[in-house]
């Protein structure tokens, strides 16, 4: 179970987002799933809260493209490095970004989904 604090920053993420109810469940995790087919997962896990966007495509080349988008060279130098891989068997792209606990806030929470979403909006439109 995630401290009250952190689960108390995610509420205050989904209240930007209009969303009242938002909050991390006995896992550490909280999902939202958006009608352009992305989805955005938090998980908080070993000190650290991992933000999440699935690209709602399963092809190699949505996989290709993450991984193209995760690379050193792509980063726009914004902030932690973005990670991308493909969920085992579904083979659905993703990618993600880790946050250290003693960074954690809405603000940070706002910055990833933002980066994220920018990124996985393109990737989905040219893989999708």
């Amino acid at each position: 179970m995630s401290p009250e604090w952190i689960n108390d920053t995610v509420r205050g993420f989904g209240r930007q987002l209009g969303l009242e109810t938002l909050a991390l469940n006995d896992r550490g995790a909280a999902g939202i799933n958006f009608e352009n087919g992305l989805s955005l997962r938090f998980e908080h896990v070993a000190g650290a809260m991992m933000v999440i966007v699935k690209l709602g495509v399963n092809s190699g080349e949505a996989v290709r493209r993450a991984l193209a988008e995760a690379h050193p060279a792509a980063s726009d130098g914004r902030g932690p490095e973005i990670r991308a891989a493909c969920t085992p068997g579904t083979g659905e792209a993703f990618l993600a970004i880790r946050i250290a606990e003693r960074e954690l806030g809405v603000s940070a929470l706002e910055s990833a989904f933002r980066r994220l979403w920018d990124r996985a909006e393109r990737l989905r439109r040219i893989a999708g």
